[in-house]
C-alpha cells in the first residue's frame, strides 16, 4: 500500500500506469477542497495547467474524462486527506514526505514469534541496504 503526497503528481503517476490505483492507500494533499465539487474544481484547474504549475504536473495526453474518473475515485473512495481541513498549514510530518511522491506504508509485527521478528529483522536490514 502506498500514501502520496502530491495531489498532481500522484494522479499523473497513476494515470501513466506508474502505480496501480488499488495500491493507493491516500494522498495526503495541501489543497483545501470543502466538498467534491471543489475538489473536482481543483483538479480541473490542474489539469488546464499542466506543467506550467509545477513539474510532474503534466496531464497532457490524458483525456479530462478520464482524469475526473480517477479524481472521483479518490475523493469517494475517502483516498484524499487534506490537512488543511482540520486547522493545520498543510506542511508534511516526515522530511521525507517534501521529497518522495510515494511512500510505502510499511507493517510493524505484532507478535512476539521469533522467527517472525527475526525476519522482520532482516529485512529492515536488507532495505536500508538497498536505499
Amino acid at each position: 500500500m502506498l500514501i502520496g503526497t502530491s495531489l498532481g503528481r500522484c494522479m499523473v503517476s497513476i494515470l501513466k500506469g506508474e502505480v496501480d490505483r488499488e495500491s493507493v492507500a491516500l494522498i495526503i494533499t495541501r489543497t483545501r477542497a470543502g466538498d467534491y465539487d471543489a475538489f473536482k474544481g481543483v483538479v480541473k484547474q490542474y489539469y488546464e495547467m499542466g506543467s506550467s504549475t509545477k513539474a510532474g504536473y503534466d496531464f497532457s495526453g490524458f483525456e479530462w474524462e478520464d482524469v475526473e474518473d480517477l479524481g472521483w475515485e479518490l475523493w469517494h473512495a475517502g483516498r484524499i486527506h487534506q490537512p488543511r481541513n482540520f486547522g493545520t498549514d498543510g506542511g508534511y510530518l516526515l522530511p521525507e514526505m517534501s521529497t518522495s511522491i510515494w511512500m510505502e506504508v510499511v507493517p510493524t509485527p505484532r507478535t512476539t514469534n521469533e522467527s517472525v521478528l527475526t525476519a522482520w529483522e532482516h529485512y529492515q536490514t536488507l532495505k536500508a541496504l538497498a536505499e
